[in-house]
């Protein structure tokens, strides 16, 4: 099950921000971790579509150079 110092490093906060969550049934905290990190799934997706989607309106020999300068890479 999950522990609060883990939500705490998985949304980048320190554990006393979070540290009411030690009161939460354990299963209720393992399920908040897996919705952290579901949205943390969906949001790089995202990200990366949008820079898909953005990489169309530069001419299609520049893109390369394009994707490296902004760092999205992918791999």
């Amino acid at each position: 099950m999950a522990s609060v110092g883990e939500i705490a490093a998985r949304i980048g906060v320190e554990e006393d921000d979070v540290a009411f969550l030690d009161a939460a049934d354990p299963a209720d905290r393992q399920a908040l971790v897996e919705a952290i990190d579901a949205a943390g799934l969906a949001r790089d997706r995202e990200l990366l579509d949008a820079v898909d989607n953005a990489l169309k309106f530069v001419p299609r020999p520049l893109r390369g150079r394009v994707l490296k300068l902004i760092g999205g890479g992918r791999g």
